[in-house]
């Protein structure tokens, strides 16, 4: 349970110092500990997820590069939501569900060129980062709940 929680943001890590009680009947816990802790914010919302390193930057805009059915890569605007911890970035806006997202070889995609794509499927959550393939793949509806970092 939060029993304290501090009115100002640390400007150097973007987090708000929090204290909690919890048990420890097990003694898991000494005092003193700090510990990095993230507390649900909102009930899970349904968001599109893609790998970070498909979104790329033009000027002040944030795009993707979306195969269609005849492997021709168009330029998509997105708006960005937040960075997962597993490197997955919600979409808010620009995709739908089953949108192919290319996402390695971005640098040689032009829009309105045709590609070969390798089809692979996004990442799953809870899948380490080293052990997930690398090529683009379907853009995931997924519902995840919004947290809110802080600290113990």
């Amino acid at each position: 349970m939060i029993n304290f929680a501090d009115n100002k943001v640390d400007p150097s890590t973007g987090t708000i110092r929090v204290r909690g009680t919890f048990d420890n009947s097990k003694r898991t816990f000494k005092p003193g500990f700090f510990a990095r802790v993230r507390v649900p914010a909102s009930e899970p919302v349904r968001s599109l997820l893609v790998a970070d390193r498909a979104v790329a930057t033009d000027q002040n805009q944030k795009f993707v590069y979306v195969v269609d059915g005849k492997n021709i890569a168009q330029y998509r605007a997105v708006k960005l939501g937040r960075l997962e911890d597993d490197g997955l970035r919600v979409i808010s806006d620009g995709l739908q569900p089953g949108d192919s997202v290319i996402v390695t070889g971005i640098q040689r995609a032009r829009p309105g060129k045709p590609v070969t794509p390798q089809r692979v499927d996004m990442p799953r959550a809870g899948v380490p980062a080293e052990s997930r393939p690398a090529s683009g793949a379907p853009a995931k509806d997924v519902e995840r709940k919004a947290t809110q970092a802080g600290q113990h």
